[in-house]
């Protein structure tokens, strides 16, 4: 990805706190991000390990201090770094036809305030390429059951297995996948107890016929 593709991000900093770059800031935390690192400390760290490295593609003397990323991350706004992922992904012209594509959600760590919640992400990730395919803000994690569908909209995929964890197991979200011409693989806890039961007595019954075919 060209730095040139982080120019449709809005600096949130004044301009008395710009001693780094928006661009080596975010280079900072997207690399850290792709090699293991996924909290502020070891996102600082990293940069100051990898300092002349990150000097190849922007000006940077010294590695920031946690609390100048840790205001970044909380500051920016999530739907323009998912713009700025959409562009990139739609110049590498994926198709996930026949992929299993994974929607999970996950807490961002260390973007938790006094006065906000932690970032709440619904991603969809792609086994064929090893990347997210698409990206949302979910409000919480309670709220999943309705941004699941939208992340689903976001998907160029047919003929796809796409799988969700037990949260996702909602009749909405599995006529969702039926209507975008994809199959789906849903995990069922106790949230949906009559059909739980009904597995869990399917399963004891073909246990005792020999899994015989009905």
């Amino acid at each position: 990805m060209e730095l040139a593709a982080f120019s449709i991000i809005s600096d949130p900093r004044n301009d008395k706190n710009q001693v780094y770059s928006l661009d080596s800031l975010l280079l900072i935390i997207f690399a850290s991000v792709l090699s293991g690192y996924d909290s502020v400390d070891e996102m600082c760290e990293f940069a100051r390990l990898k300092l002349d490295w990150f000097n190849k593609f922007v000006k940077l003397e010294r590695a920031p201090c946690p609390e100048t990323l840790r205001y970044l991350l909380c500051s920016i706004k999530p739907q323009s770094l998912i713009d700025v992922f959409d562009e990139f992904a739609k110049t590498q012209k994926y198709c996930s036809d026949g992929d299993c594509i994974a929607i999970d959600g996950k807490t961002m760590k260390g973007t938790a305030t006094s006065s906000t919640e932690a970032l709440h992400v619904i991603s969809a990730w792609s086994s064929q390429y090893g990347i997210t395919l698409a990206a949302l803000e979910s409000k919480g994690k309670k709220n999943e059951i309705k941004t699941i569908p939208e992340v689903i909209d976001l998907l160029d995929a047919r003929k796809a297995v796409i799988t969700t964890d037990a949260m996702g197991c909602q009749k909405a979200i599995a006529s969702k996948i039926i209507e975008s011409k994809n199959d789906y693989v849903l995990q069922i806890k106790g949230n949906q107890r009559r059909l739980f039961n009904e597995i869990k007595a399917f399963h004891h019954l073909q246990c005792r016929e020999g899994f015989d075919v009905v």
